[in-house]
């Protein structure tokens, strides 16, 4: 009887699972989960901090209309993005059930080609493996002298248990460190800001803030965050975190020099890894690449497929669920047509969105103007349109940023950088434009289609 065992009910895995019955699979399907449905994003990342951009959003929106000065509840803010989080969660666990997925809250371990769900082992046809990834600690790659960590947070303990003391300290007045200058930490920074009570710090390594977008929206974002009541210091390296009562000191090189800063919180923002199940991978394969073209995994006997943040370069949900489609369709093959015949390339990564919920929202994919013309010996031609002369932006008081598309000689869109108010739904409309891969970024309004497309 062929059946499926799918490690992971996130973005991923519940795709794997609902792509399997549109696809007409009728056997049974296991889904795995160790903590909660829906994942990191749903529960501890993209949803809650979504919804958080929204409460920013129309605070500042607000307050450039109006001109008026707007008190913030955060219980009340804390309230709606629980709200957000369960409504999401529990539709995702009706959808389950009217699937008729057999979803199983247990960790699975792995033993000589064999599955081991509540102590017993199974036998399995084909394996899933969307197992996502997991917060680097911070703690880990420098000195420190830590008694008392609670206030040393990634995105599973902000966006969790520490939710709501962190709110209400904001609202007070605290201070917070951010490191990493990625789209996490800016995005942490950003949105976290409105209570201006409170000042935060980014610390980055690198010699500017989101270091794998274009270098000229790289700088438009630094100098719309870098103010207020949020200070970014670049190229600077973390070097020491210490206790000091109920605070810290943390200690930062810049241009040579030792800099120090005395904060509340730490939120470490500093980069993920891939959480693969260890009793599976070829630890010889040094690349870190563990997975084919075909997703499946490599040197395995058995047929164990592998998708999302398992899969190592971006680790975006759209990615998963775009992946999840390719993993169905090669599962279907192999049962019926004992081939796999659908793959995911590095052409196709390049086309995966990245999309920044900062304000102002950041959205990009593809090539840089800087790694097109070292790819093409500057044959390169680069066009540029700004929201300040856009008749909406005008009328939205909201002129800020610009598009930038990159094209080669033959007119053929290399990549895609842009800036500016609603910009996640700018960056589908320009791959359905030019693109035979169109991937919806994860959350935005623009999946609504994939229902319909």
């Amino acid at each position: 009887m062929k059946e499926v065992f799918i490690v992971g009910g996130g973005a991923g895995g519940v795709k794997l699972a609902e792509e399997l019955r549109s696809l007409g699979f009728e056997n049974k399907i296991y889904l795995i989960e160790d903590r909660f449905l829906g994942g990191e994003c749903t529960n501890v990342g993209c949803i809650p901090s979504k919804a958080l951009f929204n409460f920013s959003k129309n605070f500042y929106k607000i307050q450039k209309i109006f001109n008026t000065d707007i008190t913030l509840n955060p219980d009340n803010i804390f309230t709606n993005i629980r709200r957000v989080v369960n409504t999401i969660r529990k539709g995702i666990e009706d959808k389950l059930k009217k699937l008729e997925i057999d979803v199983i809250f247990d960790t699975a371990k792995f033993n000589n080609d064999k599955i081991i769900i509540f102590n017993k082992e199974y036998n399995y046809d084909v394996l899933a493996l969307a197992t996502g990834s997991y917060p680097i600690n911070i703690l880990d790659l420098v000195k420190s002298d830590i008694k008392d960590d609670s206030k040393i947070l990634n995105n599973r303990t902000l966006w969790g248990d520490k939710l709501k003391d962190f709110l209400n300290d904001l609202a007070k007045g605290s201070r917070i460190l951010i490191v990493g200058g990625g789209y996490i930490g800016l995005e942490t920074a950003s949105l976290f800001s409105i209570f201006k009570k409170s000042v935060f710090y980014i610390v980055e390594l690198a010699d500017r803030i989101l270091f794998n977008a274009d270098k000229e929206i790289s700088t438009e974002l630094f100098k719309h965050l870098n103010k207020d009541n949020v200070n970014i210091f670049i190229s600077s390296k973390l070097i020491e975190i210490k206790q000091n009562n109920d605070s810290y000191l943390v200690v930062f090189e810049k241009e040579g020099k030792l800099e120090q800063l005395e904060v509340d919180y730490i939120v470490s923002t500093i980069g993920r890894k891939p959480n693969l199940p260890l009793e599976l991978i070829n630890k010889s394969d040094t690349n870190n690449i563990y997975f084919d073209n075909n997703l499946r995994l490599k040197g395995s006997k058995k047929l164990i497929f592998g998708l999302g943040d398992v899969t190592s370069f971006k680790m975006l949900a759209h990615k998963a669920e775009y992946q999840a489609k390719i993993v169905a369709k090669n599962i279907i093959d192999y049962f019926y047509k004992d081939k796999l015949s659908y793959e995911y390339t590095l052409n196709v990564e390049s086309l995966i969105p990245s999309v920044v919920f900062t304000i102002p929202q950041v959205a990009f994919y593809g090539l840089t103007e800087d790694e097109a013309k070292n790819k093409l010996n500057n044959n390169v031609i680069v066009r540029k349109a700004y929201f300040s002369a856009n008749p909406k932006a005008i009328a939205d008081l909201d002129r800020i940023g610009f598009v930038k598309i990159i094209y080669n000689n033959l007119g053929e869109i290399l990549g895609a950088h842009m800036i500016g108010n609603d910009v996640d739904l700018l960056v589908s409309v320009l791959l359905s434009y030019h693109s035979e891969v169109v991937v919806f970024p994860h959350p935005t309004l623009a999946e609504i289609l994939n229902e319909l497309i």
